[in-house]
């Protein structure tokens, strides 16, 4: 019983991730944060809606240069980081 709140708490986080990643008002801190709690990042990496949201946001204006390059790259590294941090867990409890 204990474990899938763990695992509905983290898919919470991975979804309160990508809402981050397309609000122009969250900052790379949040997401940052998120990752670190466990959510996972593989959402972001699929048909490339992370890269392709950021595109939109640098476009907008809603990114600057320097922030842009954090957000890349949080994209670059995340979902090794993720994975050191949490895939004993997930692959423990998750078939």
């Amino acid at each position: 019983m204990r474990i899938s709140f763990v695992l509905f708490f983290f898919l919470q986080l991975t979804c309160k991730l990508i809402d981050c990643w397309s609000q122009p008002q969250s900052s790379i801190t949040e997401v940052r944060i998120l990752l670190t709690l466990g959510a996972d990042p593989d959402n972001l990496y699929k048909d490339d809606y992370g890269k392709k949201e950021l595109e939109d946001r640098i476009a907008n204006g809603n990114v600057c240069a320097i922030c842009a390059e954090k957000y890349n790259d949080f994209l670059q590294y995340a979902q090794m980081i993720h994975e050191a941090q949490f895939g004993q867990v997930y692959s423990r409890y998750v078939v």
